[in-house]
């Protein structure tokens, strides 16, 4: 029996590797002139481009031990620093309360602080109404924020209005669910060496890059 594989990216390369190494004959069937899909390169006058990352962030160990097996030296471990662009500044993310205070304008700070307090505040008499990204955001974090921040990143990213994403959207991929939770946690973490941060908020994020 011959296993036939569709495509030659990532995933069919990942899938028939192991299949070989068990003795199970495997064709893929690519429709480009190589292999690779997205994480393959081309050169052109001398210079080599990639026509997608070639990445890797897991803390998978059996993923992890494939790609040294089968990059060998090519495989580079390195440390991975991001940040957002935000009021013309560059903000390290993920955000610490110290960043955003230096990099934000003071007004728009006493404006979003007084949202944060008053929805804050609100949420303790009812219950908000938590029926899509855009409420659940708002109702945490202030219409400030959300209208500077939340709103036009979770669109760009997203490609979809905020008010029609699912606000497990948002408690999925916000890790703090206020303003004050990020502040008590930047303070442990800066000042006390609490590991609040440890798996959603660190500094640098170590990932393989082939």
């Amino acid at each position: 029996m011959t296993v036939a594989i569709l495509g030659a990216g990532i995933t069919g390369l990942a899938f028939g590797y192991p299949l070989t190494k068990q003795g199970i004959p495997v064709r893929i069937f690519e429709a480009a002139a190589s292999e690779g899909g997205l994480a393959s390169s081309f050169e052109s006058h001398g210079f080599c481009f990639d026509y997608g990352p070639h990445e890797f962030v897991t803390d998978n160990p059996e993923l992890e031990t494939l790609l040294t097996e089968v990059c060998g030296d090519d495989l580079l471990t390195v440390v991975k620093r991001t940040s957002q662009h935000f009021g013309g500044r560059f903000i390290p993310y993920p955000f610490g309360i110290v960043d955003i205070v230096r990099s934000i304008n003071p007004l728009v700070t006493l404006r979003a602080g007084i949202d944060v307090t008053w929805n804050r505040l609100c949420n303790l008499v009812r219950k908000p109404k938590d029926d899509s990204f855009a409420a659940w955001t708002k109702s945490r974090f202030g219409k400030t924020l959300y209208d500077l921040y939340f709103g036009p990143y979770t669109h760009k990213v997203w490609g979809v209005e905020p008010h029609d994403l699912d606000p497990r959207t948002a408690s999925d991929r916000i890790t703090v669910d206020s303003v004050w939770d990020l502040l008590v946690k930047s303070v442990r973490h800066r000042w006390l060496g609490a590991d609040d941060f440890k798996a959603s908020f660190r500094d640098a994020i170590e990932y393989a890059l082939a």
